[in-house]
């Protein structure tokens, strides 16, 4: 698994007003808790989380807070965002232990898709986001599926996906018939009809009859 550090600093001032002292200054105001441990305030560098969610790490992956120069092993549990800005406004933070299984979503890595385009054929993913449950050492850095020896008809199963040791699907473990859920179906593209100008002067000449 990749290692995600995030910078993170202690705040004793809470409320609104701080809040928005911070973003002005660049930061994010965010909350940590979990792990029988007591919850704290701190912050985090706007520019590190923005560029961790523009390469899809921040949801999916456990983070490294690197607070005052201590690491805690953590998962992002909730965002708040700016009504209608592109803006993250809170976060919150869950502490992980190492010998206990954590349940984290992970979006599919489609792979071969260009080679189904030469066939003619599109991939109809019926389901992109698998939550996962595994032993945070165990956390795969992605789930992949490779489509290009995939033709017409043929289906990607949820029990084909290609997981580690002790790495389990959570809908498999409270449903024995997720198993067989179709992930991605292969087929060809729809072709929608268009009316042609043929057709428009067949109407036009009927109304005139």
């Amino acid at each position: 698994m990749s290692k995600l550090v995030l910078n993170a600093k202690n705040r004793n001032e809470i409320g609104t007003g701080a809040c928005r002292r911070l973003r002005k200054m660049g930061l994010i105001p965010a909350t940590l808790y979990g792990a029988d441990k007591a919850a704290v305030s701190i912050s985090v560098r706007n520019t590190e989380v923005t560029h961790a969610e523009i390469n899809h790490k921040l949801f999916h992956n456990i983070i490294h807070l690197n607070i005052d120069g201590a690491l805690e092993s953590v998962l992002v549990k909730d965002v708040q965002r700016h009504p209608f800005k592109p803006l993250i406004q809170h976060l919150d933070f869950l502490r992980i232990k190492r010998n206990e299984a954590v349940t984290i979503t992970m979006t599919l890595n489609i792979l071969g898709e260009d080679e189904l385009v030469k066939k003619g054929l599109v991939a109809n993913k019926v389901i992109q986001d698998i939550e996962v449950s595994c032993l945070p050492s165990d956390l795969p850095d992605q789930i992949s599926v490779d489509l290009s020896e995939l033709g017409a008809g043929d289906k990607v199963l949820m029990k084909d996906l290609n997981l580690a040791e002790g790495v389990e699907i959570v809908s498999i473990q409270s449903n024995e018939e997720a198993a067989d859920w179709p992930v991605i179906v292969i087929d060809y593209p729809t072709v929608e009809e268009v009316e042609t100008d043929n057709d428009d002067e067949t109407e036009a000449q009927d109304t005139e009859n």
